[in-house]
């Protein structure tokens, strides 16, 4: 599903006609962009507290970034907020 979105976008949202599961959480909307160095996948969760996505997401409190996340086999794990939604964010090196 997501193989088919438009990853060249402004940097909008959308949504999906069906939900996906994100460590066991659904959501339907997404922001997604690949560039030649990079790929970000974000993932909106409307209605969900941080501390939800937190225990889901096995985030831990960074003091240097002073923010939850993550470093995992394939990239890098961010939570944050964007307009009331609670985000996770996984942030990709493809640049070698």
């Amino acid at each position: 599903m997501l193989a088919k979105l438009n990853t060249q976008a402004d940097g909008t949202s959308v949504t999906l006609p069906a939900p996906i599961k994100v460590f066991g959480l659904e959501t339907r909307r997404v922001f997604v962009f690949r560039d030649g160095f990079e790929q970000t996948y974000r993932s909106y969760f409307d209605g969900l507290s941080s501390q939800q996505l937190i225990k889901a997401a096995s985030l831990t409190f960074s003091k240097a970034r002073k923010a939850y996340g993550r470093t995992t086999k394939l990239g890098v794990l961010s939570m944050d907020t964007d307009a009331g939604a609670v985000t996770l964010t996984c942030v990709v090196d493809v640049g070698g």
